[in-house]
């Protein structure tokens, strides 16, 4: 019984991620296409120039420190999580870490580890 129990909510969070996920996607679709009806440009012309331009390994990211999180869906899952939590009245947050100490945010989602949302576990536990 507790089980399944968990096995719904574990799915009713992945169908929550993945309407999200659809949103976005379609969002982005919207937005190219928009950017290449401006250069004038056929859809698959502009994306493979943009594909060129702006491509960069991922290892190579990681290695130069820009890039921590490859996780393209995150703020998705971030507001997914949120809003499951604040239905089911869950204490939750994403936890990162920054120079050996741990920070979690459960607020509003941002890439950046010095925003005034993430606040140090040390200091609240």
């Amino acid at each position: 019984m507790v089980n399944d129990e968990v096995n719904n909510k574990a799915i009713n969070i992945e169908i929550r991620v993945a309407q999200y996920s659809a949103k976005a996607i379609l969002k982005s679709m919207k937005k190219i296409i928009e950017y290449a009806d401006e250069k004038s440009q056929p859809l698959a012309d502009y994306i493979s120039e943009k594909r060129k331009t702006n491509s960069r390994k991922l290892k190579d990211m990681v290695k130069k420190g820009q890039l921590e999180n490859i996780d393209e869906q995150i703020e998705n899952k971030f507001y997914a999580f949120k809003d499951y939590a604040y239905r089911r009245k869950i204490n939750w947050g994403f936890v990162r870490d920054k120079d050996t100490r741990l920070y979690i945010n459960n607020t509003n989602y941002t890439k950046e580890m010095n925003n005034e949302n993430r606040k140090r576990l040390e200091d609240l536990f």
